[in-house]
């Protein structure tokens, strides 16, 4: 045993006081070798429980092997990590303490770095379970390690806001612990995460702070890691000269180091500055010296890598054939080490090469291709954050996508990926038909998402390794558990039952929209084009079908800023004109909607677009939807056909009429429900929302949003929560005349998830809601009793447009503020019923 080790083995083992901790280990250095640095920390640590007060005996000759298997499989891990599991595999026999779970800690987390060196994916599972044990028992330095490890495994799955997190965390731990190595580590880290995330000059903050703690601490692994790190960020912004110099040092510091990942990484990077440079016969003989190394020595991203240059050097120099097959190879690959980045990328890449070699049609077959492996990977996270960044980081490869299916009129292909736009939890909450207690709410749409998602998504080759990864991500993301988040409760409920769209299914989504309806799909910024779009699909009554794409007019752009602003004044007060025919409209639909007869249309929005006053859209003629067509708002497709379905089969309800105000309210008195129940109270209306009772129910009350969790305010101190309503069966017909009611405040990256809505997927057939704040005056309170008085002979789309167009008729009211009228809007589906 050697000095430093004899002396942490004394204090490990004989220190039961913080003063004979000091003694112990006074004089002494931090060691250099990181199995004993963690003792060493967690001794220093005046949180931490001291070992020699647990009563765990521990001799020396157990003490010299574990430590002894530690360095070993450490070293390893720099070699060869095909040696590095052996001895981590011993190691995790030979733990001793059952209060303080050090040498499981340290076997977990060096099985998990040979794994994720290895590409295997079970290094998300022992991370996590190094995570668990380390935090159950204190044990804060083996925590920074797991977190770190954690956070470069997680970003390997462009899992980039769970990867920010645990370097976070691990970076003030570590300083915390003044464990200076690992702070450097978790700074790195994070500078990676930042450049993935395209904040450069964060990236670079980050970087050049771990560079100047590696070269303190006199890390050449550390340096090289740095170093070969901000060449991609130097690369991103156009400095070769300056990422070939960063390259350079890398290349001496991981020669002094003996890593041999290191020294692959740096020799394509080498490869990446020549292709920009156009030196491709530098950029080759580089790839293909990367590729030779990292085979030799098992490294697979590194060869796949390698392979993925190559094919960019082929392209740039236009041998599409050449470029074709080396991507399909370094796909396969990636596909198979469910490598997210490398994945999208070869896609990219042999999409534009099908595109050249075959035309195209082949070009969107791959792109459709690509979405679909996306959509795959969203669907295998339970958190609503992660899924939005999926979407919001692959954004170019969905605009590729649907550019080049708009573009060649493939509506299938269009409709396919509207559908995967417009998001896909609550196409999956509408399959959703089983009841189940609020308690248990969480886990039950978890366990029932998966068995759908494998049932629905067969995967193809390498079954196995694909479920796992969705399920260790999902283990990862969601550790903390669904139930205790409560602000975002009710999106991570949702997001646990994403589930992806099928391409095949496209012609029946359109088909299953029963005929004598105009149906508009549409999204605001959708096609990655330098300014924003509007992309849309239209349906006419006939069945005839077009899609297309336009540049976003001035005013739909002023109108989307708008919906971000914090008061209802500046969204649609006085001084807000709503939207022209011209800016939401395709050509011929704004004709079609203008004719002597109220017509009947559907819109389902996208994103942004759900932010848009929609009753208030003009048409030629000057008059606007509101009072002239029967307006229904819908998430997608998939739920529109579920909606049909699910109604075909009903019959009309006599459960009567129930009507309840917020007696806060300083207007909206229900006149026109003079005749119906009043509920009570608040309690019941919360039965009657939650398990139905009434065939109408017509309720006036505040909605609020605090931190982003969403609520009804019944009465003063009266609260009902949207993520209780997951588990309702709510009235067949409901009026929900809330603030917000329709659609969440802030921004909607895809399908929002609002009481409305939920009201409409647990149940309802057609919901009266707000698709932002209404006022509280005269002339809201005049159109909502206009609308409740015609419910008792007409269906809710008719109510609404009648009512509109009978306020109308005084150009008084008619010319009101936005606020007064056009956040009130149906939810619901066209169905058989009103067909007839």
């Amino acid at each position: 045993m050697d000095h430093v080790s004899s002396i942490l083995y004394r204090a490990w083992t004989g220190a039961v006081e913080r003063a004979d901790v000091h003694r112990a280990l006074d004089g002494l250095p931090v060691p250099g070798r990181v199995e004993l640095r963690s003792r060493y920390l967690h001794l220093r640590d005046a949180s931490a429980v001291l070992p020699a007060t647990l009563g765990e005996p521990l001799d020396e000759a157990s003490w010299e092997e574990i430590v002894r298997l530690e360095h070993e499989g450490d070293a390893a891990l720099g070699r060869s990590p095909n040696e590095a599991a052996g001895p981590f595999r011993e190691l995790a026999g030979l733990e001793h303490s059952a209060r303080l779970r050090v040498v499981t800690v340290h076997a977990l987390f060096g099985l998990g770095d040979a794994a994720r060196q290895l590409d295997d994916d079970r290094c998300l599972d022992l991370f996590g379970e190094a995570i668990d044990v380390a935090r159950a028992d204190g044990y804060r330095p083996g925590l920074v390690r797991a977190l770190v490890s954690c956070g470069y495994a997680l970003m390997v799955k462009a899992a980039l806001v769970e990867a920010g997190a645990h370097f976070e965390e691990a970076a003030r731990l570590a300083a915390e612990l003044d464990d200076r190595t690992y702070r450097a580590n978790a700074l790195l880290g994070l500078g990676e995460t930042r450049m993935r995330q395209r904040d450069l000059p964060a990236a670079r903050r980050d970087m050049w702070a771990a560079r100047r703690a590696f070269a303190r601490l006199g890390s050449p692994i550390g340096l090289g890691n740095v170093h070969e790190r901000l060449a991609s960020v130097f690369k991103s912004e156009g400095r070769l000269r300056d990422a070939a110099d960063m390259l350079r040092e890398a290349e001496i510091n991981f020669e002094a180091a003996g890593t041999v990942i290191g020294r692959v990484n740096v020799l394509e990077q080498l490869g990446d500055v020549a292709v920009a440079d156009a030196r491709y016969g530098e950029a080759e003989e580089a790839y293909r010296a990367a590729e030779r190394e990292a085979a030799r020595h098992g490294y697979r991203r590194g060869r796949l890598n390698a392979l993925d240059g190559l094919a960019r050097t082929a392209r740039e120099q236009g041998d599409w054939t050449a470029a074709e097959a080396r991507y399909r190879e370094a796909l396969d690959g990636y596909r198979d080490m469910e490598d997210v980045v490398g994945t999208v990328r070869a896609f990219d890449g042999l999409a534009l090469s099908r595109g050249a070699n075959a035309g195209p049609a082949a070009e969107l077959a791959e792109r459709v291709r690509s979405v679909q492996e996306l959509e795959r990977l969203r669907a295998g996270s339970g958190r609503h954050d992660v899924q939005v960044e999926y979407r919001n980081r692959f954004t170019g490869m969905y605009g590729a996508a649907l550019r080049c299916a708009v573009d060649l009129a493939d509506l299938d292909a269009t409709v396919y990926l509207l559908e995967c736009l417009a998001g896909r939890r609550l196409a999956g909450m509408v399959e959703q038909d089983a009841r189940v207690p609020a308690d248990g709410l969480a886990a039950h749409m978890l366990a029932r998402a998966d068995q759908r998602l494998l049932g629905r998504l067969p995967p193809a080759d390498g079954t196995s390794r694909q479920e796992r990864v969705k399920r260790l991500l999902g283990a990862t993301a969601l550790r903390e558990g669904l139930a205790g988040q409560a602000a975002a409760e009710a999106d991570d409920a949702a997001a646990a039952l994403y589930l992806p769209a099928d391409p095949a299914e496209a012609g029946d989504l359109l088909g299953a929209v029963p005929p004598g309806c105009h149906v508009l799909f549409c999204g605001y910024g959708l096609t990655g084009t330098p300014e924003p779009e509007l992309a849309w699909l239209w349906r006419a009554p006939s069945g005839a079908t077009a899609c297309g794409r336009a540049p976003a007019t001035g005013h739909l752009r002023r109108l989307v800023d708008l919906a971000a602003a914090p008061t209802v004044a500046e969204r649609l007060g006085p001084s807000v004109r709503g939207p022209s025919w011209e800016d939401v409209l395709p050509p011929g639909l704004a004709e079609a909607l203008d004719g002597t007869e109220p017509a009947d249309l559907v819109v389902l929005p996208i994103g942004a677009l759900w932010r848009l006053p929609w009753p208030a859209v003009r048409l030629p003629s000057g008059r606007v939807l509101a009072g002239h067509a029967r307006l229904r708002l819908c998430p997608s497709l998939t739920v529109h056909r579920a909606l049909v379905r699910r109604t075909a089969g009903e019959t009309a309800s006599t459960g009567g009429r129930m009507s309840w105000r917020n007696p806060d309210l300083s207007a909206h008195q229900l006149a026109a429900a003079a005749a119906w129940r009043t509920a009570s109270g608040p309690s019941d209306v919360r039965t009657a929302l939650l398990e139905g009772g009434p065939d109408l129910l017509a309720v006036v009350a505040h909605g609020r949003h605090n931190g982003g969790a969403g609520y009804l305010e019944l009465a003063p101190g009266e609260v009902l929560p949207l993520a209780d309503m997951l588990a309702a069966r709510p009235p067949r017909r409901l009026a929900l005349v809330c603030c917000w009611g329709g659609a969440p405040p802030g921004e909607i990256p895809a399908d929002p998830v609002s009481f409305g809505l939920v009201s409409l997927l647990r149940g309802s057939h057609e919901v009266l809601s707000c698709l932002d704040e209404l006022a509280d005056t005269a002339e809201a309170t005049m159109l909502v009793n206009r609308i409740l008085h015609r419910l008792d002979r007409l269906p809710l789309p008719e109510a609404v447009r009648d009512a509109s167009e009978n306020l109308f008729k005084h150009p008084a009211l008619r010319d009101q503020a936005l606020y007064h009228w056009a956040p009130l809007v149906c939810l619901g589906a066209y169905t058989e019923g009103d067909a007839r």
